[in-house]
């Protein structure tokens, strides 16, 4: 992008705390925050990462069902606009393609409540690469689970065509 900043998806595991028991060992048990959903900015020497699901509360289990569809899970492919303003990221966990201000990465003002209207929904799961053509209007989604190609309008928001590969 034209800011020069690199986006690198990722997950953070929280490998401190045990993941079962009665919280003996370490006096904890980890329960509902394994792990976080990640961009991570590196911009003028800095290293800056992102919660994709700020809006999840651990402590609440078993979480609301309503913020499912604000969330962003297992982030993999990602592709800028040219302009350098629009990250678009695989969430292969959720199902959809994120539609994020980069600024808004780089301020850290994530708002899953807001953004997540401008979320694209895939047929065929787990979406897992990412090929943006900017002047057809045009975003192609690699999903894995069925070996297919989403085609999704950028104009309407929505999926034009799901091709499914041939599969050896």
């Amino acid at each position: 992008p034209r800011s020069g900043a690199v986006y690198v998806s990722n997950t953070e595991a929280r490998n401190d705390l045990r993941f079962e028991g009665p919280g003996r060992f370490a006096g904890t048990t980890l329960q509902g925050h394994l792990a976080e959903a990640r961009i991570t900015v590196l911009s003028d020497g800095k290293v800056v990462p992102r919660h994709l699901n700020p809006h999840l509360d651990y402590d609440r289990r078993p979480a609301l069902a309503a913020l499912r569809g604000r969330s962003l899970a297992t982030p993999l492919d990602m592709v800028v606009s040219a302009d350098g303003s629009t990250l678009y990221v695989a969430a292969f966990g959720s199902g959809k393609v994120g539609v994020l201000p980069t600024a808004s990465l780089a301020d850290g003002h994530l708002d899953p409540a807001a953004l997540s209207t401008a979320y694209l929904n895939v047929s065929g799961g787990g979406p897992s690469g990412l090929a943006l053509d900017e002047p057809r209007g045009r975003l192609y989604v690699s999903t894995r689970f069925d070996n297919g190609v989403s085609v999704i309008d950028l104009g309407s928001r929505r999926e034009r065509q799901h091709l499914q590969l041939s599969n050896p």
